[in-house]
């Protein structure tokens, strides 16, 4: 692998394997959010048998979904193993497509093994080697002792005091990876800052609400219904003729998605309910987003797909937005909740939620190693 992708790909990529009786699945991954422009770095086999074939690679990029930004790929070299009577070797001169007997069960198969190979990665950050680099720059000094964790007893110095004072006694909870963070305040009135023991963890709050609120929208889309809340007042939505097409043709996915949208003309609707996860206000921009969104992506992806689309709409609407103060007991309530998400790392849209730099990484910066 390294010699065919590189030791730098190769090095960002985690083994995994998946059993599903007749259906074994292993290979490589690379861990979100390292990324490329195209797919050229994406090698699947059936039966050792190199193939281009795109329901493999379709299931391979929807086992992504929700980890990388749209248009971005990731690097993966993934083997499966099935009975040979199950696939047909035929269909190509060269050999390079295949034809599946149960096309959809494959398919199926290799979303589950992705994302469970994942899962673990996007709970919390991985550490990463830093690679060595010779700098005729550096300055070979003693290793201080640093602690694992800061002492909040004296006052906030003058390095932390842009951060909310209220904030830098807030010690950390018991729990998963977030909630075992130290946090020592808020900053540019977006970012929250913290201490790990490995180092220091920037947390765009935004992303980590974003996050959450899609994941338990989600949720509540897999258990049946969105959680609705009705208008007192209908609000009154008038679109040009083509977007008025669209939605009519579409109100079903709207409404299942905790909307309820009516039409109240010949290119007017009502939107009568909202989902309760959003906050109070003038829900028409969010329902003409989302029919422009239904315009660009056409009729052609999976229902499920389209609704997770549209749920990632509804997520950055319904979150906190920047220059918000958070108290400590939403940071408190914030970490608890990631740490219940199984892909907590990334946002919907496949932006990091966090940045962590350990303590390797900081003494490389100041040139102490």
């Amino acid at each position: 692998m390294q010699q065919v992708l590189g030791r730098e790909i190769t090095g960002g990529m985690i083994p995994f394997s998946w059993n599903g009786g007749k259906i074994q699945i292993s290979g490589f991954l690379s861990t979100a959010p390292e990324s490329f422009s195209q797919s050229r770095y994406l090698m699947t086999y059936v039966n050792g048998r190199s193939v281009r074939d795109r329901t493999l690679t379709h299931a391979v990029l929807q086992g992504y979904n929700t980890l990388l930004m749209k248009g971005r790929y990731p690097a993966a070299v993934v083997f499966l193993k099935i009975p040979h009577e199950e696939v047909d070797v035929n269909v190509h001169p060269a050999k390079y497509e295949v034809r599946f007997r149960r096309q959809t069960e494959v398919h199926e198969a290799m979303v589950e093994a992705v994302r469970e190979a994942l899962k673990g990665e996007a709970k919390e950050p991985s550490v990463k080697k830093v690679e060595e680099k010779i700098s005729p720059f550096v300055v070979s000094e003693p290793a201080f002792s640093y602690e694992t964790s800061i002492s909040f007893e004296r006052p906030p110095s003058r390095t932390v005091s842009m951060a909310e004072s209220s904030l830098a006694s807030l010690g950390p909870a018991a729990g998963g990876f977030f909630s075992s963070l130290q946090v020592l305040g808020q900053i540019l009135g977006c970012y929250l800052v913290c201490v790990s023991s490995r180092g220091m963890v920037l947390i765009d709050q935004h992303a980590a609400h974003e996050r959450a609120a899609f994941e338990r929208m989600r949720g509540q889309l897999q258990q049946g219904e969105i959680e609705r809340q009705s208008l007192l007042i209908p609000q009154l939505i008038e679109l040009p003729y083509g977007e008025a097409v669209l939605l009519e043709g579409n109100l079903n996915l709207i409404n299942q998605l905790g909307f309820v949208v009516e039409g109240f003309g010949p290119r007017t609707f009502a939107i009568k309910a909202a989902p309760a996860l959003l906050p109070p206000g003038d829900y028409r921009g969010i329902v003409r987003e989302m029919v422009g969104e239904i315009a660009e992506i056409g009729q052609s992806s999976e229902l499920r797909q389209e609704l997770e689309e549209r749920l990632m709409t509804l997520a950055c609407h319904s979150v906190v937005r920047a220059n918000r103060k958070l108290n400590p007991e939403e940071i408190q309530a914030l970490l608890r909740e990631l740490d219940q998400i199984d892909f907590a790392t990334q946002c919907p849209h496949g932006r990091p939620v966090l940045l962590e730099f350990t303590r390797e990484q900081l003494e490389r910066m100041f040139k102490r190693v």
